[in-house]
């Protein structure tokens, strides 16, 4: 029998003493010196504090929220802070169901059978639609029927009819699907289909018999995939702004099989955090507790589905006086009825158009009997996949519980409606968000200077999802501005891509001159355009959780982009690519996680993450306007000295735009030289999809006056390369018969090295249709624009902490010397700032007053999508786009540190340009 220590009694020297003498009559450690045996014993000793340590900091960490890194941990702190995380939320799609010819010829029998009607049924519970190996459900059930007009016609193998839309039909079990022609689509519903799988878990009385009768029962589901669509969370649950228990997909009863159970009488109320918060419990009137038939409420059939800190899902019970607590006899079962997912791994981009394969049959009924039509059925993708949202985050939840915690789950202040939007998955995850109430909504017609009061109970709110793309090895920035392949997804924003997300920065300005058709369109009852569902599915979210009458309308972010540019001088013996990738990534984790509306970033905030590297010798970093904005132009200087004007210019009738009434015939093809005057040469390639600044320096037509006789920004038609020249073909320009050619005739021609977002402006008298103006009006928002410019620039004495000048001398001369003039903004008033909420606030409400507000326009009855407002959008984004560069640089202070946000939905993106270079 072995004779334990009392360690709790023993010294250090009792137990040196001990160890020593182990080793002493061990044949193996004999020859060890004391010294060794004592060195050896503090080895593992530290050892042991080291791993003890490390416990007690892992313990401590997993005790509270902030610190907690294991999944498991934060699920549990934020249940004790009332809050249950989002689980994986399902992706969705439209889609259309081509009926294709030939019909079988029997069908030919109902024709003229007035009173039976062949009808196709599409039953949600046996379609079993299969699309990249994963499944998916109608959301109702569907039916069309056949007219004599689509059997006869269908008789042909050329014939199809597509389905679009279907007709709510309150008393109907199953919706009428039509044709895309033939209805307003306003009072229709798209088709719509989501990815899951119905499930139903089955707790069986026999097999839990100490559980029976008792309280506060328990029972854990172990599956991953349970989807959020259960209780309150699930959509498909509320009508016309009621709950339904009977309509969600996850149901919950308790009978002798699952007809039973999930029979209306028998189906149980679903929370998703304590069972007492249901209404029934918080509403309860002891006065009035019996039902129509006389018998009493209680217990009410009440239960609560969680998430174990697992993932797995618990069903929790009552304590069987004023909630029902569960299985009574072991004849009975709990049945549980749900839908899995799986979240954003079935989102797809580009599926639209894509066939969905059908695994099941369909039939056309008719008077006696029914007609397979499973061979003249297809389903057709009519959007892409999208809105599928896996398990909620560690970040998510740390954010989110304790806000959900202060807030009770009601959105009351602003801090309540930002905590609420941040903890949004769909339909995007947000990352960023901000709200503001009408008191704060400025009005631009007095300079900003007063309370917008014509608002009332109204929220506006931004959301933004990551800008920051930290899934790879290789981390980056998203481009929302000229990528077009960063937003197809919706990912960012709720406007979707990233030229729908730019055309809607004039909401604002929508929102407060035409009110009315700014709220129908956010408020639409059956949107068919995808972001007023996104707008849609957030608000009825969370109308129940605001004050009653309360309106919440959306709002674009404004996107900042920054460059972080300069060297960073690493020892010569680092991995250069293993430095970059690690330090980069590091720093774009940081911007990610600390990215929000007017967040400010010092260099500082970047130059640490290099200085805290071993490997870095030295840091020179600076913050400018990103060439995602505007990149730097590549200049050409062709000498056209001896070349005729109809030479350069030429006039091609089959270009469609031409515009022969223009001034005369246009000139609408330019043919320059690839090679220019300083040797530099051009290609097809530079020009293409690339807005040009194309100037012609030349004398009038007397030879005399040598000065800028031509001045075209446009974006190409087309560019075709030959062998000595390239020729532009560009729309409409103007015939400038008064200018002469003489020795020093010249044609610059200004390209943007990239596509950056000045690029793509098309702002110039050549595009004034479609601003609806004229030629001279577009001339005198230019003019607008100079004087705006002069008067908010000056140029000055940049602030730095040592004042300038600064000279440092030594018998007189100067050994340094430093003055820098900076040009920037007066920051004045709104008319002497050149930011966004200048543009916003007074640039663009004065020009709108000038040339688009007159007597016979009343803009309150102006629609948000009509000509009038389509017009105003196409000058405010050509006009947005070129000046957008100096709104970002106004952003900077004098040591270039991104600090001076003019507005609340303003978010700066950083970008790393920077070059490495080995030293000593």
């Amino acid at each position: 029998m072995t004779n334990n220590k009392n360690y709790t009694r023993i010294t250090h020297q009792d137990l040196l003493e001990d160890f020593t003498a182990r080793l002493k009559n061990d044949e193996r450690f004999k020859n060890m010196s004391s010294a060794s045996i004592y060195y050896l014993f503090m080895e593992m000793l530290a050892g042991t504090f080291d791993m003890t340590n490390f416990y007690m900091q892992r313990t401590a960490e997993e005790a509270f929220i902030d610190t907690a890194r294991l999944d498991s941990s934060v699920i549990k702190h934020g249940k004790n802070l009332g809050y249950n995380p989002i689980r994986p939320t399902p992706a969705e799609a439209e889609i259309q169901i081509v009926i294709k010819g030939p019909l079988p010829a029997s069908l030919l029998n109902c024709v003229g059978n007035s009173d039976s009607k062949p009808v196709i049924y599409f039953s949600q519970e046996e379609t079993d639609l299969v699309f990249d190996n994963n499944k998916f459900m109608l959301n109702t059930d569907y039916s069309y029927a056949l007219t004599d007009e689509d059997i006869k016609d269908g008789q042909s193998s050329t014939w199809t009819k597509t389905l679009t839309y279907s007709v709510p039909v309150d008393s109907m079990k199953y919706l009428e699907l039509q044709g895309i022609k033939l209805y307003d689509n306003s009072s229709l519903l798209p088709i719509i289909i989501f990815q899951g799988e119905v499930k139903t878990h089955v707790i069986r009385g026999v097999s839990n018999l100490t559980k029976l009768g008792k309280s506060y029962q328990f029972y854990d589901i172990d599956d991953l995939k349970f989807s959020n669509w259960y209780g309150q969370r699930d959509p498909n649950g509320w009508y016309k702004d009621r709950y339904y228990s009977k309509n969600s997909w996850t149901k919950v009863g308790i009978g002798k099989n699952e007809d039973e159970a999930l029979s209306d009488e028998n189906l149980f109320e679903i929370e998703d955090s304590s069972i007492y918060l249901n209404h029934n419990l918080a509403n309860f009137d002891e006065s009035n507790n019996l039902d129509e038939n006389g018998n009493s409420k209680v217990p009410y059939k009440v239960c609560s589905l969680t998430t174990n800190s697992d993932k797995t899902v618990r069903l929790k019970f009552g304590d069987g006086v004023m909630v029902n607590s569960g299985l009574v006899s072991e004849d009975e079962n709990v049945y549980v009825k749900y839908l899995i997912c799986e979240g954003a791994k079935a989102n797809r981009i580009g599926s639209k158009t894509a066939e969905i394969k059908a695994n099941n049959k369909f039939y056309a009924t008719c008077p006696g009997g029914v007609i397979d039509v499973t061979n003249n059925i297809k389903f057709i993708l009519n959007t892409d996949i999208l809105g599928g949202v896996d398990f909620e985050d560690q970040q998510s939840i740390k954010n989110n519980a304790p806000l959900y915690f202060a807030s009770n789950n009601r959105l009351v202040t602003k801090r309540d409606f930002i905590s609420y939007f941040n903890g949004l998955s769909s339909p995007i995850k947000v990352k960023n968000a901000i709200a503001w109430s009408q008191d704060e909504i400025e009005d631009f017609d007095n300079g900003g200077h007063t309370t917008y009061k014509y608002l009332q109970n109204a929220i506006c709110y931004c959301i933004a999802s990551t800008l920051y793309n930290t899934t790879g090895s290789v981390y980056s920035p998203i481009n929302v501005l000229t990528d077009k392949g960063s937003n197809t997804a919706g990912t960012f924003s709720l406007y979707g891509t990233n030229t729908d997300y730019t055309r809607h920065l004039t909401d604002y300005i929508k929102m407060l001159l035409s009110y009315d058709s700014f709220h129908a369109t956010q408020y639409a009852n059956n949107p068919s355009v995808q972001w007023v569902k996104n707008v849609k599915k957030i608000r009825e979210n969370a109308e129940p959780k605001m004050i009653i009458n309360s309106k919440l309308y959306s709002l674009p972010p404004i996107v900042q982009y920054y460059d972080v540019v300069g060297s960073v001088t690493i020892d010569s013996l680092s991995k250069m690519q293993e430095y970059k990738r690690e330090v980069e990534n590091k720093i774009y984790k940081w911007l990610e996680y600390n990215s929000n509306f007017k967040q400010k970033i010092f260099k500082s905030d970047i130059i640490r993450f290099f200085n805290e590297r071993e490997e870095t010798k030295s840091v020179d970093l600076d913050i400018r306007v990103s060439d995602i904005i505007k990149c730097k132009d590549l200049s050409f200087v062709f000498d056209i000295s001896s070349t005729p004007l109809n030479n350069i210019y030429s006039f091609n009738p089959n270009i469609p735009g031409s515009d022969v009434a223009y001034s005369g015939v246009p000139y609408n093809t330019i043919t320059i030289p690839k090679i220019d005057r300083q040797g530099n040469v051009l290609t097809a390639d530079m020009l293409e999809d690339k807005t040009l600044q194309i100037y012609l320096y030349a004398p009038n037509e007397e030879g005399k006056e040598y000065k800028k006789r031509a001045t075209i920004q446009v974006t190409p038609y087309s560019v075709s390369e030959g062998n000595e020249t390239i020729s532009i073909t560009i729309y409409g320009v103007a015939s400038y018969s008064n200018i002469g050619m003489g020795q020093n005739s010249l044609l610059y021609l200004n390209v943007p090295s990239t596509n950056d977002f000045y690029s793509l402006s098309s702002f110039s008298t050549n595009n004034a249709s479609s601003y609806d103006l004229t030629s001279a009006e577009v001339n005198q928002i230019q003019s607008m624009i100079n004087s705006w410019i002069a008067g908010a620039t000056t140029t000055k004495e940049a602030n730095r902490p040592i004042p300038l000048p600064y000279y440092v001398q030594a018998l007189n001369n100067n050994t340094r010397e430093e003055t820098i003039m900076r040009k920037g903004v007066v920051q004045d008033s709104y008319k002497t700032q050149l930011t966004e909420k200048s543009f916003w606030m007074y640039f663009i409400p004065s020009v709108i007053t000038q040339f688009y507000k007159n007597s016979m326009i009343d803009f309150n009855d102006e629609d948000v999508n009509g000509d009038l407002w389509t017009n105003i959008d196409n000058l405010v984004y050509d006009l947005y786009t070129q000046l957008k560069a100096t709104f970002c640089d106004g952003v900077l202070d004098d040591n270039n540190n991104i600090v001076n946000f003019s507005m609340d939905n303003e978010i700066p993106v950083v970008r790393l340009k920077i070059t490495y270079k080995y030293g000593n």
